[in-house]
């Protein structure tokens, strides 16, 4: 399925839970920084495309962006992606119901 659009209201509800524990650990994780949090899908017109498939964003605001990131477009990760990975798993999270 390459449109959020299309998206099923019944695995919405999974998705729904897996955004509230990502986005719990990376709020204690990181001490509930601002970021910005994209969906990237393709229009509804070319849901057929099979090679694309829509996925989730969340980008942490957690430095002020420089002179490569403005010119590039492009963010620089300060830390491993194993390493925050391993952070994630690690931490006990239980959601607020």
């Amino acid at each position: 399925m390459v449109c959020f659009a299309e998206v099923e209201a019944n695995d919405l509800e999974g998705i729904a839970g897996m955004l509230q524990i990502i986005l719990g650990k990376l709020s204690e994780l990181l001490d509930d920084p601002a970021y910005n949090f994209v969906i990237d899908t393709s229009s509804k017109d070319k849901s057929g495309d099979r090679y694309y498939y829509w996925h989730l964003e969340k980008i942490p605001r957690l430095n002020t962006r420089t002179g490569f990131e403005i010119g590039s477009g492009m963010n620089i990760n300060h830390i491993l992606p194993e390493t925050c990975a391993e952070n994630l798993k690690d931490l006990k999270y239980q959601p607020h119901n």
